[in-house]
């Protein structure tokens, strides 16, 4: 995605199935992974600081297309979120 975000390109989206909520979360916490942030506990605090932060410029979409959802399947899961924009499908693997 970062070689794509070089070229222009930096919205996506994933066609998960098996295992989705590992990109869900890996997504989720990407921000937090790659920041600099401070958790205050103290006197009953439940507060996070992010003092410095790398956020790629993405826009990211995972969506659940199915388990064992063929391509075609897949592509007309997303149809919604492409609209009528062009778009490749990229290559798995």
């Amino acid at each position: 995605m970062k070689e794509y975000a070089a070229y222009g390109h930096t919205e996506f989206i994933i066609c998960a199935g098996y295992k989705q909520e590992y990109i869900k979360q890996w997504f989720a916490n990407y921000f937090l992974q790659t920041s600099d942030v401070t958790f205050d506990y103290t006197h009953g605090k439940n507060e996070i600081t992010i003092h410095q932060n790398h956020a790629e410029p993405w826009e990211v979409t995972v969506v659940d297309t199915g388990l064992n959802t063929m391509t075609g399947g897949r592509i007309k899961r997303i149809q919604k979120y492409v609209g009528k924009e062009p778009f490749k499908a990229g290559q798995s693997g």
